[in-house]
């Protein structure tokens, strides 16, 4: 069971990138919006440990993973950003939904 006060965390964290992808989803062509996302992304940190169930731990890798390659796409201005940005807003949306799960155990 992952603790209440690191779930939080976690959830905190999600929250906030998922707001910073969506706000580029909704206007790309917005300047301030993909700043924004790249500094959300800079500060994205899952203080996951081993004590973790596996599932957690396990969703937590691939939403870093996503989150590193959209960082990626932003800072070389690189193709299918858009498509990256989904991709890691539905890693953050299945993390989400594991950690809401696991809560109400």
């Amino acid at each position: 069971m992952i603790e209440s006060s690191m779930a939080a965390n976690l959830r905190s964290q999600i929250e906030l990138l998922e707001a910073a992808c969506h706000r580029v989803l909704r206007g790309p062509e917005d300047a301030c919006s993909l700043t924004a996302l790249a500094l959300a992304l800079e500060a994205f940190h899952l203080p996951v440990t081993g004590d973790d169930p596996a599932i957690v731990r396990g969703l937590s890798n691939v939403a870093v993973a996503r989150a590193a390659i959209v960082r990626e796409r932003i800072e070389s201005a690189g193709p299918a950003l858009h498509q990256s940005i989904q991709t890691l807003c539905a890693a953050l949306a299945d993390l989400h939904g594991i950690l809401d799960s696991l809560s109400s155990q």
